[in-house]
């Protein structure tokens, strides 16, 4: 065997960075993942944010959505017209 290349998992050095699911994360467990309430940081109504939002947020590595889907389209249509110099 060589020298501590391989620990007695079999996984080796990094075994932690193996690509293996992490069974404690949701987006990694689809068995126990389910969609959550969040509370809109802007307007505080109550929005759904799906196991699929989940799923595509952590694949991109985002950060869990704070405004609901008319708050985010209401900021960016608000910064869109900054940007193009307009009120």
């Amino acid at each position: 065997m060589a020298s501590g290349r391989v620990g007695k998992d079999g996984m080796g050095r990094r075994g932690w960075a193996s690509g293996r699911a992490n069974s404690s994360n949701p987006i990694d467990n689809p068995d126990h993942a389910s969609d959550r309430i969040i509370v809109c940081q802007d307007c505080g109504s109550p929005f759904t944010y799906s196991v699929g939002e989940q799923g595509f947020y952590g694949r991109l590595r985002l950060l869990t959505p704070t405004r609901c889907v008319s708050c985010r389209a209401a900021r960016k249509l608000k910064y869109q017209r900054l940007k193009d110099g307009g009120s």
